[in-house]
């Protein structure tokens, strides 16, 4: 595995390489890193790809830029054009997981010549829509607890998950995971609830994430605040009329 960085401006991305041949790009979703794809990575390096996966902006060792806009859809977008063009062997085939997905969706639709194929994993594409996402999500969890509606007003996620961020991120894979019981991260729960309240913390944690792979995860977001990664997630939607912007 190799490292490089890639320059989008101002913003410095920090993005794994492996593998020769056609190029991939796999954008993570939240709160994760380049580090979710390693099997990916492997599997289809083994087959004759060029897999690059990035640490999203507000993510790992890529930059951190904390206002608001710098996390629109078209400057995410931007990051992945941006890879492609440093790897020189485009056009890519997208991977997006999660936050991810809307990411490379958006890729391709704002530089289709730069794209050969895209999927999207656990988010499917849904069309540019007539009110702001945050609207949407406030009407149809009216009177019950929403995390990306939770996630903005500022400091209070960043104030729970930084009080135990290794809790937290076990809590946040486990309710993500199908070991978990159906639907757990977004089981019904008022308004004025937490994120982690109800959500489990395994002791031991299920096999398909090791104590070696939940450190490597956890190093990275126990050394800095959570504040950039809500933004890149939910934060930025209160305030766009739509997608992509």
């Amino acid at each position: 595995m190799d490292f490089v960085t890639v320059y989008n401006g101002a913003v410095e991305l920090n993005v794994a390489v492996s593998g020769s041949g056609p190029l991939i790009v796999c954008a993570h979703g939240f709160p994760e890193l380049w580090y979710s794809w390693r099997h990916q990575i492997a599997h289809f390096a083994a087959l004759g790809f060029r897999v690059a996966a990035l640490d999203v902006r507000g993510y790992g060792r890529s930059s951190k830029p904390t206002e608001i806009e710098a996390y629109t859809l078209r400057n995410l977008a931007s990051d992945v054009v941006a890879v492609i063009d440093h790897m020189g062997d485009g056009p890519a085939i997208l991977f997006g997981h999660d936050w991810g997905a809307p990411i490379v969706w958006h890729t391709a639709l704002l530089h289709p010549e730069k794209i050969r194929a895209v999927a999207g994993l656990s988010v499917p594409f849904f069309p540019r829509g007539s009110a702001p996402f945050i609207e949407v999500a406030r009407s149809a969890y009216k009177g019950r607890f929403f995390y990306q509606i939770y996630f903005q007003q500022e400091g209070v996620a960043e104030a729970e998950l930084e009080a135990d961020v290794a809790g937290a991120l076990r809590r946040t894979y486990f309710a993500l995971s199908g070991a978990a019981p159906l639907n757990k991260w977004l089981e019904p729960k008022p308004a004025e609830a937490k994120l982690l309240d109800g959500l489990i913390d395994p002791q031991p944690f299920p096999g398909w994430m090791s104590e070696a792979a939940l450190a490597f995860m956890l190093k990275p977001f126990a050394q800095e605040a959570f504040a950039a990664r809500l933004i890149g997630t939910a934060r930025r939607r209160s305030t766009s009329a739509s997608w992509p912007n």
